[in-house]
């Protein structure tokens, strides 16, 4: 089996770069962990290194790439053991037949492969395990070959030869090295050669002639104990140039919407791929990042930046890997949904969105899904839709530029019942004043209460609910109404109009009390002092022409007034009649001009006797003189039928009571 030269040379310059970097990379993740052992061999199909085995990849003459990598380790001398297969399990046949440069697909006859120059000049970071140091080593019967280490120091590698004469036969190399103070990780870097069949007498004798099993190289021993027994089998692949391989192509998965909210991940369906993925092949076989096989590419679970490939095969071969990055888009993300209840009976309920989110689009929806209530566009802010029933709600969310979704849980806009008012009662204000009041029997604590004329354009003061009586006072006739208000729902109820009527609340005094010299109003005011202001200082007459009687400034005056002696009054109500002054004879020539106390002669027309006045319409005349000048509205008093309705006012109060009196003053 031969390959051309020029490809010799362009796969040898391949594996360099891609090697290099790789190598690199591993020193960049290395991180000091607990002590492990990990083997790997480099996949010319993936072109990266990988813990699983490699099959018809490689040609007789080849070396397969290893790296070894040890954490953990104690500081100073360190042993590891690893052992290859020189003969295959079912035949005689040379399988590795020894261990050279990692570094070349070319067949180790000579020492004048210069390969492994590349790597030894080349400074690797060092991230504290140091550059990569070669360690050349000889090995009976076969070309010298060389390790490379790092972040330590090989000192000697000794091998115990098999016998490749007879089958499943291995060689077991140990290698020495030592790391410095403080411990730490290491990387060992080899090839091991797959024996060529033009290298042995027989026909058919290399590593191409081995069918059925492959062929191991392994761990066994990390410092005396079990390395774990780490094993990569390789198989020869076809010798023949095949010139009908899988084409790669290229694919890029649309990105999708995680399937849960903060999940992260979706399911993809990789076969979508195949029209693109590539040509000429028969088969098709996806891999995740590790390496692993994908069992179920038509459902493959992935997070945003996951990368998967595909490697594309035929009867010919194998293409290069394709490989795909997988993007989730997450779903729109809510904040708290808050619903505030509606007032029974109203649609004033709201439900809001706090952290709105710019470039997301919010619908409010029935809960079922069947109404809409509008939708919003994302402020950063709290979003708030008013004027709701009562009813579940939710929110549907929407990513603009992504078209992701996602969906609110349900909340509940409850109702709140209205507040409750109690018995309002008015009291009368006196005609010509604003002294009426409103009383609400029972308030409630958290309810404030407003009273307002029955049109609602004017307000009379808003008082707390204290869980007794609230009364307005001062207010004058008219229509008023209550609105209570719940302070912490804001529902309201209003109450019917009520109305606070003009009453009668002129008091009147009586004869008694005008002719009582030691009597006081209940204001404290004496009679005579009521009586003097009424005269103001003038004489009063009582009747007319002749037939009258002059109540006189002087009656009101001195220790012992006349009017004292005058009222109370009795006697006939009767007209008062003129006194004859001078007679002729039977005849009266000449009258009295009027009546007065201070006069005897003229007494007998009112008629008047020294106790008091003989006439009761007299007596009755001037006491409701006096009433009318103490309180002028008494002339506004107005008769229905013979009937007077009027309010009993309380002592020394202008203020109407509740309770009404009558009065039926009898026809002339």
């Amino acid at each position: 089996m031969t390959n051309s030269t020029n490809q010799k040379k362009q796969f040898s310059k391949w594996r360099r770069t891609r090697m290099l970097a790789s190598f690199i990379a591993l020193l960049l993740c290395f991180v000091v962990q607990a002590q492990t052992v990990q083997l790997e061999q480099y996949s010319l199909v993936k072109k990266q290194w990988q813990n699983g085995n490699e099959h018809v990849s490689y040609q007789e003459g080849n070396a397969v790439p290893y790296r070894l990598t040890l954490q953990g380790l104690p500081e100073g001398n360190n042993t590891v053991t690893i052992s290859y297969d020189i003969t295959g399990s079912g035949s005689a046949n040379h399988a590795i037949d020894y261990l050279g440069d990692f570094n070349t697909t070319a067949k180790f006859d000579d020492n004048t492969n210069p390969a492994a120059d590349i790597l030894i000049n080349t400074p690797f970071p060092s991230s504290g395990f140091g550059d990569l140091s070669p360690y050349n080593f000889s090995q009976t019967g076969f070309p010298g070959g060389t390790m490379y280490i790092i972040g330590g120091t090989i000192t000697v590698v000794n091998f115990v030869e098999g016998n490749p004469g007879v089958k499943n036969s291995s060689t077991s190399a140990t290698i020495n090295f030592t790391i410095p103070a403080g411990g730490g990780n290491v990387v060992i870097l080899w090839g091991g050669h797959l024996a060529l069949d033009g290298d042995y007498p027989g026909v058919n004798d290399g590593a191409g002639g081995i069918h059925g099993s492959p062929y191991h190289m392994r761990t066994l021993t990390l410092n005396g104990r079990s390395a774990g027994h780490r094993d990569r089998s390789v198989r020869v692949g076809l010798a023949e140039e095949c010139t009908n391989l899988p084409v790669s192509g290229s694919c890029s998965p649309a990105p999708l919407c995680e399937s849960t909210p903060g999940g992260g991940t979706a399911t993809f369906d990789l076969t979508q791929c195949s029209s693109s993925i590539g040509s000429n092949y028969t088969s098709i076989q996806w891999y995740d990042a590790n390496d692993v096989a994908i069992s179920d590419p038509k459902n493959f679970l992935a997070a945003d930046g996951t990368q998967a490939y595909a490697i594309l095969s035929n009867d010919c071969g194998q293409s290069d890997p394709v490989s795909v990055t997988l993007h989730v888009n997450s779903l729109p993300a809510f904040g708290s949904v808050t619903p505030v209840n509606s007032c029974d009976g109203q649609s004033n309920g709201s439900v809001s969105l706090a952290n709105s989110v710019v470039g997301t689009d919010y619908e409010l929806k029935s809960c079922d899904g069947t109404a809409s209530y509008g939708t919003k566009s994302g402020t950063g802010g709290t979003l708030t839709w008013p004027g709701l029933g009562a009813g579940s709600y939710k929110i549907v969310a929407i990513n603009t530029s992504t078209t992701c979704s996602n969906t609110s849980s349900c909340v509940t806009v409850g109702v709140n019942p209205l507040p409750s008012i109690g018995t309002i009662t008015p009291a009368p204000t006196c005609k010509g004043t604003s002294n009426g009041t409103i009383a609400l029997a029972t308030s409630a604590s958290g309810i404030n209460y407003t009273l307002q004329s029955c049109n609602g354009a004017s307000s009379y003061g808003t008082k707390a609910g204290t869980g007794m009586a609230l009364n307005w006072t001062g207010l004058a006739a008219g229509e008023y109404r209550i609105v209570a208000v719940n302070v912490a729902t804001g529902c309201s109820r209003t109450s019917s109009c009520v109305t606070v009527i003009a009453a009668i609340c002129d008091a009147t005094l009586t004869q008694g009390f005008y002719g009582n010299v030691n009597g006081k109003n209940c204001n404290g005011k004496t009679a005579l002092v009521l009586m003097q202001a009424a005269l103001g200082g003038s004489d009063k007459v009582f009747g007319v022409g002749t037939r009258s009687f002059t109540l006189k400034t002087t009656d009101l005056t001195g220790s012992k007034p006349n009017i004292f002696v005058m009222l109370p009054g009795g006697g006939t109500p009767k007209y008062l009649d003129a006194t004859c002054q001078t007679k002729s004879g039977s005849s009266c020539i000449t009258y009295y001009p009027t009546a007065s106390y201070d006069n005897k002669l003229t007494w007998p027309a009112v008629p008047i006797s020294s106790v008091n006045i003989n006439n009761n319409l007299l007596a009755q005349t001037m006491t409701l003189f006096f009433n009318v000048k103490s309180s002028a509205s008494l002339k506004d008093v107005t008769l229905t039928g013979n009937v007077l309705t009027f309010y009993n006012l309380d002592c020394g109060s202008s203020k109407p009571g509740g309770f009404a009196s009558t009065q039926t003053i009898p026809y002339c």
